[in-house]
């Protein structure tokens, strides 16, 4: 596959920062802190990095251009995924675990705008490309959660195979990819594996 230098300079980046925020955990391990960083999004045009930090109970915002934490904010429950709206002003984290919950924070204050229940193990949010719409994977429900950010409603719910973890929408919204972690059939079989749906 060829790759533009866009493309090469854009992984060099990701494999940068990822050493830099996997030292830091290390560094806040030996130090009998560690935090489980667990997911991340980048907002404000790549300069800036959403992370959550699971066993910290908390989201930091990492400047890529001081490679430093610049800010940190405190969550009542382990977060688990999260995304930026793409105006940077608020951020979509899941947490918990039964029931879990989809939390909208002002990016700003760092105050919890809503808390809108979503399904057991949330996690993977996905923000529709109008801004309107968060989907959620609920790894022990297996299903997902379709979730209107204008009345703070889980309005759906969508079987999907067993224990959704991740997932991706198609470029012009029509479709929902989402990766399964476990097989969902017999285990004694030749040939056994997980699923996409």
């Amino acid at each position: 596959m060829h790759m533009t230098t866009y493309q090469r300079a854009s992984g060099l980046l990701a494999i940068a920062l990822t050493g830099i925020i996997l030292a830091d955990s290390v560094l806040a391990a030996v130090a009998g802190s560690y935090l489980s960083p667990a997911a991340l999004d980048v907002f404000d045009d790549g300069r800036k990095l959403l992370i959550t930090q699971n066993t910290g109970k908390r989201i930091d915002i990492f400047d890529t251009a001081t490679a430093r934490v610049i800010r940190s904010i405190t969550l009542p429950g382990e977060p688990t995924g999260a995304v930026c709206s793409p105006e940077g002003d608020r951020f979509y984290v899941t947490i918990g675990i039964a029931p879990g919950a989809l939390l909208v924070v002002e990016a700003a204050s760092g105050k919890i705008l809503k808390t809108i229940p979503v399904g057991h193990t949330p996690t993977s949010p996905i923000l529709s490309h109008d801004g309107r719409t968060v989907y959620v994977c609920n790894r022990f429900e297996n299903a997902v959660s379709v979730v209107d950010l204008a009345t703070a409603r889980r309005t759906k719910t969508i079987p999907v195979k067993r224990d959704p973890v991740a997932a991706a929408l198609t470029p012009d919204g029509k479709f929902l990819f989402v990766v399964n972690h476990m097989p969902d059939g017999r285990a004694d079989l030749d040939y056994v594996a997980s699923k996409l749906s």
